[in-house]
């Protein structure tokens, strides 16, 4: 898991029978990953492949909410690429900022845009984009999916944006919602917004 924060995924695939490593680049999330009983490295990507120089190493890689702080994302995707091994997998996700609906939704309540993160984003990414990168860096797409388009509760007259009460009842919300259908549903459903350019992330499963 590349930029594994806290390391709670690390731990649930751990549960789940696999052998995982982390690198978490913050000094502070890696030693909180590390007292899960996890194996962190205090590394970015670039450096672990500089340090341990692995090739065809890994069976899945997670890379979810890097590339939009990397100031190189192909360069990232390439080291994924190398570290893989050529029936792995990668999953990678990024914000879906600037969405039809995201943008609907702030017309509507007609605030700055609050999902601009300076200086922390620095790569903005759409369905499109995220493809072809992933194409021209050598990845071959298995699925496409997303998460659920939060700026449906903006539509909808529920505004969370700076509130966290009404964040936190929305959030439930969602939960109750996706809890509520059965997951072949809810996976199609995804996958179908995915392919209409909606939804939170950008998620793409790939191999090399």
């Amino acid at each position: 898991d590349i930029g594994c924060g806290n390391g709670y995924f690390l731990k649930y695939m751990q549960e789940n029978g696999w052998e995982v490593i982390g690198l978490e680049p913050s000094p502070t999330a890696c030693e909180y990953a590390r007292s899960l009983n996890v194996k962190v490295f205090n590394l970015t990507i670039e450096e672990f492949r500089t340090e341990f120089k692995k090739q065809r190493f890994f069976d899945a890689i997670n890379l979810s909410y890097v590339l939009e702080h990397s100031s190189n994302p192909k360069e990232v995707l390439e080291i994924c690429r190398d570290l893989l091994k050529n029936n792995g997998v990668m999953r990678v996700a990024v914000p879906n900022d600037f969405n039809s609906l995201q943008l609907q939704a702030n017309k509507l309540v007609s605030k700055p845009s609050w999902w601009i993160a300076i200086p922390d984003h620095i790569n903005y990414f759409n369905f499109k984009t995220l493809e072809r990168l992933l194409n021209n860096v050598g990845f071959e797409i298995l699925l496409r999916t997303t998460s659920f388009p939060i700026e449906l509760f903006l539509l909808m007259g529920d505004d969370y944006v700076e509130n966290d009460e009404v964040g936190s009842m929305c959030h439930q919300k969602r939960m109750n919602f996706e809890l509520a259908l059965p997951k072949n549903i809810r996976r199609k459903l995804y996958q179908k917004l995915a392919s209409l350019g909606l939804g939170r992330e950008c998620i793409f499963y790939a191999k090399p």
